[in-house]
């Protein structure tokens, strides 16, 4: 399953390699905000 996993990271990779970089960093981005936004209910 873990080789699996890194097949699709490297094809993604050569794939859309930047595309996919700044995808998971609005995911990373959106995680963030969320759990602040549970930490301090206005």
């Amino acid at each position: 399953m873990e080789e699996f996993i890194s097949r699709i990271i490297d094809f993604m990779k050569s794939e859309y390699g930047d595309f996919l970089m700044i995808v998971m960093c609005l995911v990373f981005v959106a995680f963030i905000v969320m759990i602040f936004n549970k930490k301090t209910p206005e």
